[in-house]
């Protein structure tokens, strides 16, 4: 039996729906990353406002005055610099911090150091079991991953939109869940091939990952029903993953990854496990910040709209009703 002309429509819809999304992640991804070049690259710097002019020529970084070396090293350990110079009686002392990114160490090593006449001292460097310091994106990824996958699998299993505000709690709850599952055990399978830091750290950084893409999706699925997982790895994983500082850091994408990206579960939970693994648990307030509220807002358009249906169709609280009269 030959397929009827709505299949054959649905169909051609979805499948131009799926190459765009594909031309989509081919657009984001060389767009993003074909030629990573520094913009304002954050530096501390001790010395006279004519070194801090001289670092900023040409645009590449941008030098941040420190009163003297210990003000250095303490905003690179607290995040708030990807490197630093210090001048001193003794000469001229360019800090490489390859922990925050490889790519901004080896300019500072092979261009700023060589401008300024100056020696090196590397900081916080990658152990040899990540040497270039993708672990935790990587781990993210995964993590990503399986937040909208398992959003979706819930879906299928109650409703995109679920029939009333119980079935979505369970479903959410069931996200939550998972989202505990996947982030201990994927914390245990990445610090035993790769990963450094506190465990307790990674794992919670795990699953706030899952659980802000998994709500995610379950709020853009109740919006958009099965495009809304389209929506999502629009989001999560086309503009994501390229903005996540993975493959380069922020400082060193385009317009506008370079923005968006701290702004993605992706970006901050790539930066919030960079922290915990090689920084000690610093700055991890915005990357965990930006998880709480993807999943805050996932999880409130889902719940609501679920209300709104239930509210619109009687017959779902009826129903409701009495599988909780049953229950009873």
């Amino acid at each position: 039996m030959l397929p009827s002309r709505g299949e054959l429509a649905r169909g051609a819809a979805l499948l131009t729906a799926t190459g765009a999304l594909a031309l989509l992640f081919i657009a984001s991804y060389v767009g993003a990353l074909h030629n990573p070049t520094p913009h304002g690259v954050p530096i501390a710097v001790a010395g006279p406002a004519s070194l801090r002019e001289q670092i900023e020529r040409g645009g590449a970084l941008k030098a941040i005055a420190k009163p003297d070396a210990a003000a250095v090293r303490k905003a690179i350990d607290d995040r708030a610099v990807e490197g630093g110079v210090v001048a001193s009686s003794r000469g001229v002392e360019v800090i490489t911090v390859p922990a925050a990114s490889p790519i901004e160490a080896q300019l500072l090593r092979e261009r700023l150091a060589p401008q300024l006449n100056a020696k090196v001292t590397e900081v916080h460097s990658l152990p040899a079991s990540d040497p270039r310091g993708l672990a935790p994106f990587y781990a993210v990824v995964g993590w990503l991953v399986a937040g909208y996958l398992g959003a979706t699998v819930l879906g299928l299993v109650f409703g995109e939109v679920p029939a009333g505000a119980k079935r979505a709690t369970v479903r959410l709850a069931g996200m939550i869940l998972y989202a505990l599952v996947l982030g201990f055990a994927g914390a245990a399978i990445v610090q035993a091939i790769a990963l450094p830091g506190n465990y307790l750290g990674v794992a919670l950084v795990g699953a706030g990952v899952v659980l802000a893409a998994g709500a995610a999706t379950l709020g853009l699925q109740s919006a958009f029903g099965l495009v809304g997982t389209g929506v999502a790895i629009l989001v999560l994983v086309v503009v994501g993953n390229p903005s996540a500082s993975g493959a380069a850091a922020t400082h060193l994408l385009p317009q506008p990854w370079r923005a968006v990206g701290p702004l993605i579960p992706t970006g901050a939970g790539t930066e919030a496990l960079r922290n915990i693994a090689y920084f000690d648990g610093h700055a991890l307030g915005q990357p965990i910040l930006v998880l709480v509220v993807w999943t805050l807002a996932g999880a409130a358009l889902a719940m609501t709209l679920s209300r709104r249906r239930a509210t619109r169709d009687p017959q779902v609280t009826e129903a409701e009703a009495v599988a909780g009269t049953a229950a009873a």
